[in-house]
């Protein structure tokens, strides 16, 4: 830092401005005003990303009323995480003295950061550091060698690993002198008290840890590892990793266990089928009468099996005739697993898809489903059809797809679980699924969504459905008891969209009700210049103020 309130002033300085701007800025402020700036800064500012020039600026005893005043109302803090103490010691002050902080982003760099890695989740844990351990001190010993290794070849000195150190690294990966990204993101929420010497219910309760391919993963899994499994506060957990590792499905697997634990995500991994089975055998097996809020897998793959094709059920066969083919998941009977599953941009071989569909056929807490840009398109089919012919979804509240297809072949199974799913379901998104447009499609579709009486959020858009649009008024719209709808990106035409306006003001007169959102973006609203957007939106304000609080709208001529 240049000067130690250049900082303060750029914040009141428009982006892209010149150091000529600021110091003309600076130089017209009266003698005090800079430290006004900063105190009121300190008292404005909710979320502060800070490096080891912030650390260092607020080090100093002249500004700990300011830091004063950032520890009482901060909410955010993201750190710039480097293998500096200065900056370990300002995460523990913020974590002893903070009112306020609900969430600490911490950006690790550098595979020479996983000792420093390991204190920062000491401290975040309450757990002590793995490298302190028997274990620990063994993987230290290996790490330094290979850090060493990275020194000399960096250096130009060529030397033979395996031949030159006692303890090779784990793995054959070669590597360069170059930043490393071990952790994108670490969300990471809790308490104030230093670390134990092991267990710990003193730590955060929330970590969201985001680990690249660019570090040696198995001594990063192993630090991991140690505190996840001590670490008995914990209560919800994102793990972004490249691929699991045994020691990390031990950690996962250590927090199923806990009833206090609510919440796992597991995102950007390469996963084999008898870890993921390890995984949902833990949640049948520990979840019997508390479930998760949450299980989320997001842009998770398995590697396909050329010798799938003659393992799983054809298609056409019925759930019903499906074999058990995991009996551990079998022998857990009917458990409560999850309220919400959500799978979201996966790739899975089919022997994975039918490990899901078997956990969600026995799995009877759940309310919300979302399946989602998935790339084997039958585990959508599949999962409706599982809801739809046993108990597994009789109270599900919230379905979400999204580009999964729904043509002639398939749009049956979406209308038959609707109605299975009547009584219950509130909220439906159906966004980007509408393929094939045809008039019975459809009209199946709005039959389905009719059938659902208590539905309050509806959403339809990227389906480009045109003029087919005019498909969409009438029946569901007096049905149900909506409160939001999106239509957002379905290229309307504008007297289609003033007749859907018009059939849901005259609904809600009916009902004596009111709506709180519809969204119009990306329509056709001018159609053959016989009316100017203007009109168009005149009119759908006139409607609006009889019956729904706010109209999202844009301009997108075709």
């Amino acid at each position: 830092v240049m000067d130690t309130y250049d900082c303060v002033v750029q914040l009141f300085c428009p982006p892209g401005c010149s150091e000529l701007d600021l110091e003309k800025r600076k130089s017209s402020l009266p003698g005090d005003a800079l430290w006004n700036l900063l105190i009121l800064a300190s008292k404005n500012v909710l979320s502060l990303s800070a490096d080891f020039k912030f650390c260092k600026f607020f080090s100093t005893s002249h500004l700990k009323p300011v830091l004063d005043i950032f520890l009482d109302s901060l909410k955010i803090l993201s750190i710039l995480l480097k293998s500096s103490h200065l900056i370990l010691d300002f995460i523990k002050t913020f974590k002893r003295q903070s009112k306020s902080l609900k969430r600490v982003c911490l950006y690790v760099i550098r595979n020479n950061d996983l000792l420093y890695f390991d204190e920062i989740l000491s401290v975040c844990s309450g757990v002590m550091g793995f490298h302190q351990t028997n274990g620990g001190k063994k993987d230290k010993i290996a790490l330094d060698a290979m850090l060493s290794s990275l020194e000399k070849s960096s250096s130009g000195e060529e030397e033979d690993f395996e031949s030159s150190h006692k303890h090779p690294p784990m793995n054959d990966k070669s590597y360069s002198s170059c930043d490393f990204d071990l952790m994108d993101d670490a969300v990471l929420f809790g308490t104030k008290s230093p670390p134990s010497n092991l267990d710990s219910h003193e730590g955060f309760t929330k970590v969201d840890l985001k680990i690249t391919n660019l570090v040696e993963i198995s001594f990063c899994a192993a630090v991991l590892n140690h505190h996840l499994i001590h670490w008995l506060a914990l209560k919800d957990l994102h793990l972004g990793v490249p691929d699991l590792q045994p020691f990390m499905v031990q950690g996962i697997v250590s927090l199923l266990k806990r009833p206090q634990f609510v919440s796992l995500t597991l995102s950007s991994a390469m996963v084999t089928r008898e870890e993921m089975e390890e995984i949902l055998n833990a949640v049948a097996s520990f979840r019997v009468t508390h479930p998760l809020e949450r299980l989320i897998f997001v842009s998770v793959a398995t590697a396909i099996s050329t010798s799938l094709a003659t393992d799983v059920l054809d298609d056409s066969a019925s759930i019903e005739d499906a074999p058990n083919m995991f009996p551990k998941l079998t022998d857990c009977g009917k458990f409560q697993g999850t309220e919400l599953l959500e799978i979201y941009c996966c790739g899975f071989d089919l022997w994975t898809e039918q490990l899901f569909i078997q956990f969600l056929g026995q799995n009877e807490a759940l309310k919300t489903l979302c399946l989602g840009n998935n790339l084997m398109l039958s585990l959508g089919k599949s999962a409706l059809r599982t809801l739809t012919l046993n108990d597994a979804g009789q109270f599900l509240h919230r379905l979400i797809l999204e580009d999964w297809p729904i043509n002639s072949f398939n749009c049956y199974i979406l209308r038959d679980l609707l109605q299975k799913v009547s009584h219950s379901l509130t909220s439906l998104s159906l966004k980007g699924c509408i393929v094939d447009k045809s008039e019975d499609v459809i009209r199946d579709i709005v039959l389905g969504v009719s059938a659902c009486t208590n539905l309050q959020t509806l959403d339809l858009s990227g389906n480009y459905l045109g003029n087919y649009g005019a498909l969409l008024s009438g029946t569901f719209m007096k049905l149900t008891h909506l409160k939001e709808l999106s239509l957002k990106g379905n290229r309307l035409p504008a007297h289609i969209v003033k007749s859907i306006m018009t059939e849901l003001s005259e609904s809600c007169k009916q009902s004596g009700t009111r709506m709180k959102v519809v969204d119009l973006r990306v329509n056709k609203f001018v159609e053959d210049g016989q009316e100017t957007y203007f009109e168009v939106e005149k009119t759908i304000r006139l409607l609006q103020k009889s019956f729904v609080d706010k109209v999202i709208l844009d301009r997108e001529e075709s």
